[in-house]
């Protein structure tokens, strides 16, 4: 049990580690959504918020994923 424990503590300490990277590409944002999306049908079989991460997932697929998301982003001047 007591491995359980330990190995459930480092899988979320993983997590929250991860969840503190942000993707600066579009390659990177993909593969983000891309896991979420894979993650969340493994645990959760057809809910919507799976659904919905891989319809993004799909649409990022077919950007240009080597230009950096900061260049698509339109400035607003103020």
């Amino acid at each position: 049990m007591r491995r359980a424990n330990a190995a459930a503590d480092a899988s979320s300490a993983a997590f929250q580690t991860l969840t503190t990277i942000l993707p600066t590409t579009r390659a990177g944002l993909f593969a983000l959504a891309e896991f979420y999306a894979r993650e969340s049908e493994e645990f959760e079989p057809m809910c919507a918020g799976g659904q919905y991460l891989q319809q993004l997932a799909a649409a990022l697929r077919g950007s240009d994923s080597a230009a950096q998301i900061s260049d698509a982003i339109p400035k607003i001047s103020a």
